[in-house]
């Protein structure tokens, strides 16, 4: 994801094969396989439900360029998403919900974003705590 959101990054819409050989390239790849294109391609559809890039026209282009462009529910839904039921500190699961999302580096934006979810989702039942862990809620 991070390597997907680096391509889109720099701005250019880009059709699914430009975008599979650039993020290929971006991930260090120097050709592209059937295997590494159906793994790109495959993280791509990923990338459009987590509105990392948006498809419009046969293009796709940056969806969300930062947290603040995320609408609360995708992010409490991708948190929860990448948590799953394992007990984890609460700047661990800050980290694994913003590499979901495609960011390699979790900034204050991004960790007061996810507190603010993270408490949300307390508050809503979605999340149990225990001491400073917190895991998803078994239901």
């Amino acid at each position: 994801m991070a390597a997907i959101r680096e391509v889109f990054s720099s701005g250019p819409e880009l059709d699914r094969d430009a975008a599979i050989a650039q993020v290929a390239h971006a991930a260090g790849f120097r050709r592209t396989g059937s295997r590494i294109t159906e793994a790109i391609d495959s993280g791509l559809i990923a990338a459009v439900r987590r509105r990392i890039v948006r498809s419009q026209r046969g293009l796709l282009s940056i969806d969300c360029r930062n947290v603040g462009d995320y609408p609360r529910d995708l992010l409490m839904s991708s948190l929860l998403a990448a948590m799953g039921f394992a007990w984890r500190e609460r700047e661990e699961g800050i980290r694994v919900a913003a590499r979901r999302l495609g960011f390699r580096r979790t900034g204050s934006s991004i960790r007061d974003a996810f507190k603010s979810v993270i408490n949300g989702a307390i508050r809503r039942g979605l999340i149990e705590t225990d001491g400073k862990l917190i895991r998803k809620t078994r239901s």
